[in-house]
């Protein structure tokens, strides 16, 4: 098992996500934020990912992963 700072050096970077991307995503995590029917803990993961887009650290599977939970959760994304 390899920890974050044991990975290889060839290991393949993580993508951050175009600039345009990360602003959709911003938008659709304070879509799903405004909604009533969602848990705390989801909230706090919502927020954590605002967090990782002003930190320049949101990837591309971050956002694919935002646009399929807002699929389940009522059609957006």
């Amino acid at each position: 098992m390899l920890f974050r700072s044991e990975e290889p050096d060839d290991a393949p970077e993580a993508a951050p996500v175009p600039a345009g991307t990360a602003d959709e995503s911003r938008a659709l995590i304070d879509r799903l934020l405004a909604r009533s029917d969602i848990s705390e803990a989801l909230k706090s993961e919502l927020e954590g990912y605002k967090a990782d887009i002003a930190a320049g650290s949101f990837e591309e599977a971050d956002g694919r992963y935002l646009r399929q939970l807002a699929k389940r959760l009522g059609g957006e994304g």
